[in-house]
């Protein structure tokens, strides 16, 4: 079983192989001053974290979700 997440800190992408090292790397983030910002830019994250080079979702294998479907979830 592989195990691969990417997370988006500070404007760039993080790489964790496994859930311990991903725990232990947001356990360090202040969550109190995070910022989720508006949609738009949360939309754009979700496609950044999630695309997998082709244009689909590196967790479902499916093409990435557009605006609207992605507000629907």
């Amino acid at each position: 079983m592989s195990f691969t997440c990417s997370v988006i800190r500070k404007g760039k992408k993080l790489q964790f192989d496994s859930l311990l090292e991903m725990d232990n790397a947001l356990r360090e983030i202040d969550f109190d001053h995070f910022s989720q910002g508006k949609l738009r830019d949360r939309y754009e994250t979700y496609r950044y974290a999630a695309n997998d080079g082709k244009g689909n979702d590196s967790t479902t294998g499916k093409p990435l979700l557009t605006f609207d479907e992605w507000l629907k979830m």
